[in-house]
């Protein structure tokens, strides 16, 4: 993703400094380890959309909500100096890695429920 021209902020960098954020931006370094693989990114923003057929914007998929987080929104963020990291907080909050497991095996159950009324016909 090619910035350079369209902010004056990115245009006044000095290249050197430009292209070594760039490319440890393109290496995804800005991320957490578990969402640097494209696919990890997928089956986390699909747990977020749910398996809901109809959702209350269907403009609004889980694929647009990933590009815009990551493409753009965290790129952003990640060129001036911003990372994504896990709260420190003493908090009960939920398993980000349970709310993934938990999501593939519902849509495990699904296709298999589809496949066995595909079979049964």
């Amino acid at each position: 993703m090619e910035y350079r021209g369209r902010y004056k902020v990115i245009q006044d960098m000095d290249r050197k400094d430009y292209e070594q954020i760039r490319e440890w931006i393109r290496k995804n370094k800005h991320l957490p380890p578990f969402m640097r693989d494209f696919h990890d990114q997928k089956d986390l923003f699909k747990t977020m959309g749910g398996l809901e057929t109809k959702p209350p914007y269907p403009e609004i998929t889980w694929m647009t909500v990933h590009i815009s987080t990551i493409d753009k929104f965290l790129w952003w963020m990640a060129f001036h100096g911003y990372t994504m990291q896990k709260c420190r907080a003493d908090m009960p909050f939920q398993d980000l890695h349970e709310a993934k497991k938990d999501r593939r095996e519902k849509e495990s159950e699904m296709f298999r429920k589809v496949l066995e009324q595909d079979k049964n016909e």
